[in-house]
Formats: structure tokens, sequence, C-alpha cells
């Protein structure tokens, strides 16, 4: 073999098939510049330009998303489904601590009876079950923090309208985030042996959902408000135990300050727990026998029924009536607080182009 074998290069040596498919690659541009389909294209671009500007179509007219309202709802909550599928673990962590928060509720409390002692403990399971739905609900305050980068630029690009974004958002983590409160409810009612009638079980239940519905738009609320998450994380607390304070149980209804009053009117905790009180205490069956709870009595003085209990905590004057007022209450407060997050979301912390 010459010395001049050795020095060219052979058909099969990888530098000059890079060589040859990069010339493919530029022939087959050149060859696509100079063929019919291109000068085609280059003559429908043409016409369409001169319809154009000769048919200007109404700035009205004109749409500034892609796809309308529906179809970016559509695909947002599609996205946002397929994000919860591909990260489940959340999901369970809550599930776990459900589960785990009704079981200790229920083997503390476990089949109260109605001694002088139980009255006490009704009080607190009460109070203790309804406050555990409020803080398991912190997950709220991420729904519209966590994506607001994401949200800003795909806003900003023309992808989406915020209100399609927000109710994709709310109407997919909203149920989602409610079915708890009823996983609780369904095992810790049972387990304390609360009052024992259909009627007060599905009003206890409707009462967390529900309780459970306001405290997840208030977090949302705050963490569509707040410029971080750290921020986020400080002023939910303060704001959760400035409500719980006065919701009842802490500080007599009674014996509230007048200046702090406000603060008691506007307390999601008071709605909630007032509620529920009435709902155990007075007992609300159809049986004029087992209309009040009857407790022990050994010696006077005592609390003798469900009636008097409620005039102890100030709720004396509640009705049937003003159940249905505090329902409507609770819900007004839940739309409310997801028409503040919206319009925090709309206008505050938008992304500098």
């Amino acid at each position: 073999m010459n010395e001049k074998a050795l020095l060219e290069p052979s058909p099969g040596d990888p530098l000059i098939i890079a060589q040859n498919e990069q010339q493919q690659v530029v022939n087959l541009a050149d060859q696509f510049e100079a063929s019919e389909v291109k000068l085609q294209m280059d003559r429908s671009i043409k016409d369409a330009n001169s319809y154009f500007s000769e048919n200007p179509v109404p700035r009205e007219k004109m749409n500034e998303y892609a796809n309308n309202w529906f179809v970016q709802t559509y695909y947002l909550s599609k996205r946002i489904i397929s994000t919860y599928l591909r990260n489940p673990i959340t999901t369970y962590a809550q599930l776990f601590q459900t589960l785990f928060m009704a079981v200790l509720v229920g083997t503390i409390y476990f089949q109260i009876g109605d001694d002088q002692g139980s009255i006490q403990d009704r009080v607190g399971a009460l109070f203790f079950m309804m406050t555990n739905q409020a803080f398991g609900t912190l997950a709220s305050l991420n729904i519209l923090l966590e994506e607001r980068e994401m949200f800003n630029r795909e806003r900003a690009g023309g992808c989406y309208t915020t209100s399609a974004y927000f109710f994709g958002k709310v109407a997919i983590e909203a149920p989602i985030l409610l079915i708890f409160p009823f996983i609780f409810a369904v095992v810790a009612y049972w387990m304390v042996g609360l009052q024992p009638h259909l009627i007060n079980f599905v009003i206890f239940v409707i009462t967390l959902v529900v309780f459970a519905g306001v405290a997840s738009s208030m977090f949302m609320t705050i963490g569509a408000a707040s410029p971080n998450a750290i921020v986020a994380q400080i002023f939910s607390p303060v704001v959760t135990v400035l409500f719980m304070l006065f919701g009842g149980f802490y500080v007599n209804t009674n014996n509230i300050p007048v200046y702090y009053s406000w603060i008691y009117y506007i307390s999601f905790f008071n709605y909630g727990f007032s509620i529920l009180c009435y709902n155990e205490f007075n007992g609300m069956t159809t049986s004029e026998h087992d209309r009040v709870l009857v407790f022990e009595c050994p010696q006077l003085p005592c609390i003798e029924n469900g009636d008097q209990e409620l005039y102890a905590l100030g709720l004396g004057d509640m009705t049937n009536e003003t159940v249905y007022w505090y329902f409507g209450i609770l819900v007004g407060m839940m739309i409310i607080y997801r028409f503040f997050s919206y319009l925090f979301l709309r206008f505050f912390y938008k992304r500098n182009n």
C-alpha cells in the first residue's frame, strides 16, 4: 500500500459522510427555493396580503386569543388534572393527614357519653374538628401563588384570559380539597359519638365542608394578594388565629368587647361553631321526646340539657332559621373571598414586559 492511498479518505469515513449529508441539506433547500411549491406559496401569501390590505378587519371584530373562553378553560383544566396525576404524592399525604386526624379525634373523644364532663368535651371536640379543617386547607395558599410566573408569562403571550385560568384552577382544585373534610366528618362523627340522628350527621358534614370551603377561599385570597410564599405564610396564621379567637370558644360571645365586635361578625369560625353547637345541643329531630339532649346531673347545680348549654355559650337565641342564615353567610363569604382572589390575580403582580 503506497503513501498516496493512505492519505486519501475512504468513502466510509465519518467526516466524508457528514460533509455529504450537509451538502444534501443545502441542495434540498436550493431545490425547494426553485420548486413550484415555493412559487405557489409566495403567490398565496402575496394574494392574502393584498386582500387584507384592501379589506381590513375592524378592530372590534379581531380576536385577541386564538381560542374562545371555553376552549381555554377546557385545556387548562386538562393540564391541572395531568399535574395531579403526575404528582399523586400530595393527594396521598393529604388523605393520610385527614384519616390520621379523624382517628386521633375519634380515639380521644371516643363515645363521649352524656355526663357533665362530656359537655366540655363536646364543645372542645366540635371546635377542634372545625379548626382542623381550617388549617387542613392551608395548601390553598399555593393554588394561585406557585404558578404566578408561568401564568403571567402565558397571559402576556396571549395564551388565555385571566378568568379562564382562574375558573379552570378553582373548578378542578377546590372540589379535590373539599373531599377531605367529607372523609374526616364521616370517620370522626361516629367515633366521637355525637348526636345519633341522620339529620344531625348531615348538617355536621355540610357545615364542615362549607366551613373548609370558606377557609380555602380565604387562604387563596391571601396567596393571591401576597408578593411571595414567605409573606403568605406569615399572614395566613395571623388572620386564622385572629378569627379563631373570636369564634365563640375562647371568648364567650356575651363577653366580647364592643370595639372588637366587628371581628366577631366577620369571623367564619363564629358562624361555623354556632351551627355545630346548635346542631349538637339542640338536637333538631322530629321527635319531641328526643328534641333536647339530656345530661346526667347527679347533684345541683349542673347543666341538665343541651338548651342550657346553648345559653351558657351565648347561643340561646339561635333557631333553625338562624342556621339557614349562617349557612348563607358562609357561602357568601366563600364567594366574596374567591372574587377578591380573582381581582388580585387579574390586577396584582403583573409581569413587566
